[in-house]
């Protein structure tokens, strides 16, 4: 997604895409830069095209609206859902945790409600020796492997879903 236009305020920028998202960015942002979400990146960065093809300098992170729940990846929450965020007692590192509250029930879930069910060779398992006990682990049952890596999130799954994935070299 591409900048379309920028207003600089207290060395931040007010910026909107070509798509008609806003949001707040580091003041060297420019037009024609673009905005990408980055597996491991807490939130979606400013790269600015290189001359060299899939070459991108990093200009800095961003904030825009419609993408802290996901949507890049997983699309719009659906209704009756809405992100929430709570004290999560079984978390000590980070305090907060999200969970998605059905508006009319008032119920309340972990699973992200845009997610599909796990592939039936996967199951969700809490820590192990190896890994950080406070993040979840997914461990399949057919060949025993561990990894914090969401089997649905992986670069073979997301294209199967038809998510745009590149590969790019970072300046």
């Amino acid at each position: 997604m591409e900048l379309a236009e920028n207003n600089h305020f207290r060395n931040h920028t007010l910026i909107t895409t070509d798509l008609g998202y806003f949001g707040i960015a580091h003041t060297d942002t420019q037009v024609g830069d673009v905005i990408c979400v980055i597996f491991g990146c807490l939130s979606p960065i400013i790269l600015r095209p290189l001359p060299a093809e899939n070459v991108f300098q990093v200009v800095g992170s961003c904030y825009i609206h419609g993408f802290s729940d996901g949507e890049a990846i997983l699309g719009p929450v659906p209704a009756p859902w809405k992100v929430v965020l709570r004290l999560a007692e079984d978390d000590e590192i980070n305090g907060y945790g999200v969970r998605f509250q059905n508006t009319i029930t008032g119920e309340e879930i972990q699973r992200d409600p845009r997610m599909a069910k796990l592939p039936s060779e996967w199951e969700i398992v809490r820590g192990s020796a190896d890994i950080n006990a406070n993040d979840h682990v997914y461990r399949n049952k057919v060949t025993g492997e561990e990894t914090i890596c969401d089997p649905r999130m992986t670069v073979k799954a997301l294209g199967c879903r038809g998510i745009k994935i590149e590969r790019i070299k970072l300046m």
